[in-house]
């Protein structure tokens, strides 16, 4: 594909005038850690993981059916082989529907503090993955994120590991072996969802991407929905449950996948995953303000330190010039 073509078929997020790579995927982040808050707030009202799902996908449905058709009017996809499709359908049912399934399904066995912990070890492993599978060594500014990022995390989440400890020996045992696994797993589907995404949006604009591969997600929620449940579920909420997923839908998951996509593109999977460590301590700030959970001083500490390591990532980037 000749770079006139890509141009003229580039994504509105790519133009917004002042916002870089770094910044695209910080937003992106941030509107992901409001994610949980919300359904916590859904699940006040006695939905069904499954149904609040669902509803996320159909709010969220038109955006990316207009986006898709509008994108593809602009990009030439005769060029595109057949099989590079299917693999952009495929890190989207990884990326967007298993990890978020095994995510719902680790929960059920661990404690909130610990899932956090286990999901967001997927920008070590994305480094790792690139490492491995395409043999490129992390820079410097990639090494120094990581290790920061995770200082911060640690500091976050130590004091909510030994609450999770005083709960007693139930959480870890077999429980906790198999939702830890489960967790795990979903981390390894968004790490591999990273990976080849930056890897497949070097030929297609990222807004197309995102549109195609959310498009196939929403196609395996669906079936699962239909799979385990009935549509009388969908029509039968408290009000307050269309409000909270309609918010879910588009706030938390519609702008911030073509946000995080559009920053993958420019800056690449390995810091736009490091950026991605943003989001469990804004997640922690969110509850303390929403959710009156608290946070003590360590946490806060925590909070600084994480979203300084994501700061650094672009300043050594640009301070080496790489």
């Amino acid at each position: 594909m000749s770079s006139e073509t890509l141009e003229g078929s580039r994504p509105i997020f790519d133009r917004v005038a002042g916002l870089d790579g770094y910044l695209l995927a910080a937003i992106g982040a941030t509107l992901f850690s409001a994610k949980g808050i919300l359904i916590k707030l859904a699940y006040q009202y006695g939905v069904e993981p499954v149904v609040l799902m669902t509803l996320r996908m159909l709010f969220g449905l038109p955006v990316y059916l207009f986006v898709f058709w509008h994108q593809l009017r602009k990009f030439s996809a005769v060029n595109t082989p057949a099989t590079r499709w299917l693999c952009v359908m495929a890190l989207g049912v990884c990326g967007y529907y298993l990890a978020s399934w095994l995510d719902l399904l680790g929960l059920l066995y661990v404690p909130a503090s610990i899932e956090r912990i286990i999901i967001y070890t997927y920008p070590m492993l994305v480094v790792l993955m690139n490492a491995l599978i395409y043999r490129r060594v992390p820079s410097v500014s990639v090494i120094a994120g990581v290790v920061i990022v995770y200082c911060g995390l640690l500091m976050l989440f130590l004091p909510a590991i030994h609450g999770a400890a005083d709960i007693g020996e139930a959480h870890f045992a077999e429980d906790m072996i198999l939702g830890g696994l489960l967790i795990f797993g979903s981390a390894v589907a968004f790490a591999l969802f990273f990976v080849g995404s930056e890897r497949l949006m070097l030929h297609i604009p990222s807004q197309l991407f995102t549109a195609v591969a959310m498009l196939s997600a929403n196609v395996v929620i669906a079936a699962h929905f239909i799979a385990v449940s009935e549509w009388r579920a969908l029509v039968s909420q408290a009000d307050a449950v269309y409000g909270y997923a309609f918010l879910i839908a588009i706030f938390a998951t519609v702008l911030p996948t073509f946000l995080i996509a559009a920053g993958i593109k420019r800056i690449g999977a390995s810091r736009g995953a490091i950026i991605g460590g943003i989001s469990p301590s804004f997640t922690l700030v969110l509850g303390v303000i929403f959710l009156q959970e608290s946070m003590n001083m360590l946490q806060f500490l925590g909070f600084l330190v994480v979203t300084l390591g994501v700061m650094s990532v672009g300043w050594l980037q640009r301070r080496s010039g790489s």
